[in-house]
């Protein structure tokens, strides 16, 4: 989680609202919730408490794609 902050506070720095906004509201809902329907459907309890290391999993691998394709553009 401590990289996903990171990522999310250096898009901010650098003026990209839009990706950081993306990415906070990311791990809790855009990537969380479908987690935790599909992790309960297929491994009912045990997916429950899986669902939220794969949402921050899943979201840092979003935060490193949004901030190298801001990285690219601004180079």
């Amino acid at each position: 989680m401590g990289i996903l902050f990171v990522y999310i506070n250096a898009l901010q720095a650098i003026g990209a609202a839009t990706p950081s906004l993306i990415l906070s509201l990311s791990r809790q809902g855009f990537i969380f919730l479908p987690c935790l329907v599909l992790c309960n459907s297929f491994f009912h309890l045990d997916g429950l408490a899986m669902a939220q290391p794969m949402a921050d999993m899943l979201s840092c691998l979003l935060a490193y794609y949004l901030f190298k394709r801001l990285k690219t553009a601004y180079n």
